[in-house]
């Protein structure tokens, strides 16, 4: 049995990175980007308004007031995504919209609510003479160009993942398409006499396959694809056959048949199948019964049969694995704690994840351990939004004490 530490160390260190693909910016979303994009431009590409309002020489309107207007004659309306072709002069004023380019001649912006005999409709300002209540600083309410990227400014190298707030900045800069990683595949194989898929007859001492479901939803929520390739009974010829077929892909994920017992298989098949052992058990709990190796350099999870076993093995073990076959960088887990709301013991010498509820009350993050912690409960699990981590060493903690917490659901954070 390897600590949890030396599991992911061992893990991480052999994926192998995937080729690449370019795909369309609208598709790329949870995509890994493997070469940095570059700014053809500086965004904004020119000074524009950042309000409505009239652009016009802040010296003009040094001693505006309510009390004290200052009057300046209207010479053009510029409305966004239009041309500047007028300049400002000394008491001069251009009446502008939220992103209209600023006029020359003009070095600030002031908004309309601090005008006077203002006329709403399009153009009726041009000639018009407009009261100014108010000062405003040089420079004042312009965004200048490029002030957000510079011309051959690289926001995003490779191995960035694509967020929605990334892709919107790509968008900006006018790039159609990015080369990113290839989607791993993989295969997903339950094991076991007892496992029936969704959808049969039910027959005493079944039990419905619920991980083929949670392992393909985390499957897809981390950047992969899959092929279910459904169950096999205990039998160690069939589960030796079916899973040299399932090594027709990036990684392979079996459910299962990896524990101690006469009728688990995977390990015996997968020894037949010269799959080289990295690790069997490993100090977590839930999860203890891990298998992993590799068969040239597609790596193999056997996971444990147990759902909460199987969600956390994924969650901390499999999607790290999964981002670096798409050359992301390890993400390291937020150093996050909270105050736990019930005592909770433990033994040593196993690292624990135990199902929790994170909540923010009076801006103190509070975490309350769930009930049904048991490693085959999958209702409470649906019911989590973090795990709180216990080490190796820790015996326990009292209702108060600050915890560590692995969050994975943010969404639910409430």
């Amino acid at each position: 049995m390897i600590p949890f530490d030396e599991a992911l160390e061992t893990i991480l260190g052999d994926m192998t990175l995937l080729g690449t693909e370019t795909v369309a910016l609208a598709d790329a979303d949870e995509r890994v980007l493997r070469q940095g994009v570059v700014a053809p431009r500086p965004i904004p590409p020119h000074d524009n308004s950042a309000l409505d309002g009239f652009a016009m020489r802040a010296a003009d309107l040094a001693s505006a007031s309510p009390s004290a207007p200052v009057t300046l004659e209207v010479i053009a309306d510029l409305a966004a995504g239009g041309t500047a072709t007028s300049r400002v002069e000394p008491g001069q004023a251009a009446r502008i919209m939220t992103g209209a380019p600023i006029p020359a001649g003009a070095d600030a912006v002031i908004g309309v609510e601090d005008t006077r005999n203002v006329d709403a409709s399009v153009g009726s300002d041009v000639g018009a003479r407009v009261d100014f209540l108010a000062s405003v600083a040089p420079g004042g309410n312009i965004r200048r160009a490029g002030e957000d990227l510079a011309t051959g400014a690289t926001p995003f190298a490779s191995g960035v993942r694509i967020t929605p707030s990334v892709m919107g900045v790509i968008a900006s800069m006018g790039i159609p398409d990015v080369v990113v990683s290839r989607r791993p595949l993989i295969t997903v194989l339950g094991t076991g006499d007892e496992i029936i898929e969704v959808g049969e007859t039910y027959r005493p001492g079944a039990i419905y396959s619920s991980n083929a479901f949670t392992l393909r939803a985390m499957i897809r929520r981390a950047g992969a694809t899959h092929r279910y390739l459904g169950i096999v009974g205990d039998d160690l010829d069939e589960t030796t056959r079916r899973l040299d077929e399932a090594f027709d892909a990036d990684l392979v994920l079996t459910t299962g048949g990896v524990s101690m017992g006469v009728y688990d298989h995977v390990r015996t098949a997968c020894e037949r199948l010269g799959v080289r052992e990295r690790f069997w058990k490993i100090g977590v709990k839930p999860g203890k019964p891990l298998y992993f190796g590799l068969r040239g350099n597609t790596p193999i999870f056997g996971l444990p049969g147990n759902p909460s076993a199987s969600f956390v093995i994924f969650e901390e073990l499999v999607a790290p694995a999964l981002l670096a076959m798409q050359g992301a960088p390890p993400i390291p887990r937020p150093a996050l704690k909270a105050k736990v709301t019930k005592s909770l013991s433990k033994k040593r010498g196993r690292i624990s994840f135990l199902k929790a509820r994170l909540h923010i009350d009076e801006g103190a993050l509070l975490a309350t351990p769930l009930d049904g912690q048991g490693s085959g409960v999958l209702s409470s699990m649906a019911r989590a939004n973090a795990f709180i981590v216990l080490d190796e060493d820790c015996s326990g903690v009292a209702d108060g004490d600050l915890v560590t917490v692995h969050p994975f659901n943010w969404r639910e954070l409430g």
